[in-house]
């Protein structure tokens, strides 16, 4: 749609360029929509599932940009928009799997993917891991993004040294911690056999489940600690087998004394409790 001559975006109350500029775009739409022709906005969730499907066939977000003619940066963001134009819907909808092509000294990217994204877990960012790897920062996020689909046997050999140096120790920066747990990347002790493509990580226990034995002493000490559910039910059982009285431990843990009765009581979902009996037995053997 062409622009009003006076205003880069149209639609300026009492501006007559506008007014035509939305007449003009106005009868097109009409008559494409009379003939059939027209491109209705579209549902990017459908476009979305479209791309995961393209990229489970191997396909990397590059080479669908290039099939489509569609920029990658908009596949990216796909999650982000409520609707998006039927002709950048249809380009992506029209691409179907084509394997990348097979060059000799390439190697899949799912292990070297897999080793960035949980160094990342770390805390080591992509940045770091470019400098201490000698690979272009720029191409190690590419591989933790998943773009690559196959790189050079020298990238993979420098990704996988740097993961033998690094994955036992946690790296300096939080920011890229927090940012690899909001993306869903897994750290080292995930994976069994790291390059297999059809490899199931072992998630463990998720963070809700995780009790920080530090933070139920702070608490049980009278410091104001947020306690997650798991930590505050460990908290009670601690404080009773430590002989603690309930009310107290409702002062202690800043909750209703009813909250600590209950929970005391074993009326907790089981998931937790037998989570607090093998936390309790490693707080009592500490002691």
């Amino acid at each position: 749609m062409s622009g009003c001559p006076d205003h880069q975006r149209t639609g300026v109350a009492g501006c007559g360029g506008c007014r035509d500029t939305w007449a003009s775009y106005e009868r097109r739409r009409r008559a494409r929509i009379a003939e059939g022709t027209w491109l209705f906005k579209a549902d990017p969730a459908v476009v979305a599932r479209h791309v995961e499907s393209l990229r489970a066939a191997g396909m990397s977000l590059n080479q669908i940009a290039r099939e489509s003619g569609v920029h990658a940066r908009t596949l990216q963001r796909l999650g982000r928009h409520a609707s998006m134009t039927g002709a950048v819907a249809q380009a992506i909808l029209a691409v179907r799997p084509v394997a990348a092509p097979v060059c000799a000294g390439q190697v899949p990217a799912v292990g070297a993917m897999r080793r960035v994204q949980a160094l990342a877990a770390l805390g080591w960012s992509c940045a770091a891991q470019g400098r201490a790897s000698g690979i272009h920062p720029a191409t190690v996020w590419d591989i933790a993004a998943g773009n690559r689909q196959r790189i050079t046997e020298d990238t993979f050999d420098k990704v996988c040294a740097l993961f033998e140096r690094w994955s036992a120790t946690p790296g300096a920066s939080r920011t890229t911690v927090a940012a690899a747990r909001r993306r869903g990347w897994l750290p080292p002790l995930a994976w069994g056999d790291i390059d297999d493509p059809a490899e199931v990580p072992d998630l463990g226990e998720s963070d809700a489940d995780i009790v920080d034995e530090v933070a139920v002493e702070l608490a049980l000490s009278g410091e104001m600690v947020p306690l997650t559910d798991a930590e505050l039910v460990a908290a009670v059982h601690v404080g009773v087998a430590r002989g603690v009285s309930r009310e107290r431990l409702a002062e202690l843990l800043h909750v209703d004394h009813r909250a600590v009765r209950a929970i005391a009581g074993g009326e907790v979902p089981p998931r937790l409790s037998s989570l607090v009996r093998r936390r309790l037995a490693l707080v009592r053997s500490a002691a």
